[in-house]
């Protein structure tokens, strides 16, 4: 399979045809070369929505006030993807027929859901080990005891909330991608045993250093996480697929070798 990988983080979908963060040229637009030089590919993956719903704000909230200000946060883009989620749903049907357009006449575009990035909630087990793993969820109205940093009697009704809040998210996706006439792939669990705050995290975790630095790729799936989403996507799709580590969308093999391209939730690159 020969693929391409136009993904970059931190993008929203006003921003897919402009070129940003060092960009020489848009994701769009470097879709649009593409084609120009090999043709229309036969398979896009998309998964777009997170920042223009600021997932990135959400965690840093989450980072800096612990499990009460997470929950709060949280409910909020609840409220946002459900009772809100009209336009959310026609911004992103308006930016999937906008890549169908860019890629050209026989290629099928694949509309990638996002994974659960947080474990699901569960009993006082659960609670502990999230605790442990991210001492930032901490509950902030006990004071820090010598053995570590409490558990907040919330963390669980965060999991939840914040299971719930992404859970919306992908149906608000599903309709969109209805919308525009292009198949949805759902991989909830695709992360599952290996979510952020999980003994081992295929997410990179959130950290003050890189927080400070502005390292985009906090609360992105790391390689071996982008090779996992890679396989949950394709397998959905019959598609064989290889642990390149290129990102959300599945990869290709088996007689037709496809010729695949990605755009959205990976590192700022144009490798065409």
């Amino acid at each position: 399979m020969c693929s391409s990988d136009l993904a970059c983080q931190g993008e929203t979908t006003s921003e897919l045809d402009q070129a940003v963060n060092g960009e020489s040229a848009s994701e769009l637009g470097q879709l649009r070369n593409l084609v120009d030089k090999k043709g229309p590919p036969t398979l896009v993956t998309i998964t777009i929505g997170g920042n223009d719903l600021g997932f990135s704000s959400i965690l840093k909230q989450c980072f800096v006030g612990g499990t009460e200000a997470c929950l709060r946060a949280a409910s909020s883009l609840y409220n946002t993807v459900t009772t809100g989620g009209a336009s959310l749903i026609a911004t992103l049907a308006a930016t999937y027929q906008a890549v169908k357009t860019a890629a050209g006449d026989g290629t099928t575009v694949v509309v990638a859901g996002y994974p659960n990035l947080f474990p699901q909630p569960g009993g006082i087990g659960t609670a502990l080990s999230v605790t442990y793993q991210c001492p930032w969820l901490r509950d902030s109205s006990f004071a820090v005891v010598p053995f570590g940093p409490p558990v907040s009697p919330l963390l669980n009704t965060l999991l939840a909330t914040l299971s719930a809040a992404q859970a919306a998210i992908n149906d608000d996706m599903t309709a969109a991608a209805g919308q525009a006439g292009v198949p949805f792939v759902p991989i909830p669990f695709s992360l599952q045993g290996h979510e952020l705050c999980s003994s081992d995290p295929w997410i990179v975790p959130i950290g003050l250093i890189g927080g400070i630095e502005g390292d985009r790729n906090l609360g992105h799936p790391n390689v071996p996480g982008s090779a996992a989403i890679a396989a949950a996507v394709g397998s959905q799709l019959g598609l064989a697929t290889a642990n390149s580590g290129g990102g959300g969308g599945g990869g290709g093999g088996g007689g037709d070798r496809p010729r695949q391209t990605e755009i959205g939730r990976a590192s700022c690159r144009e490798r065409v």
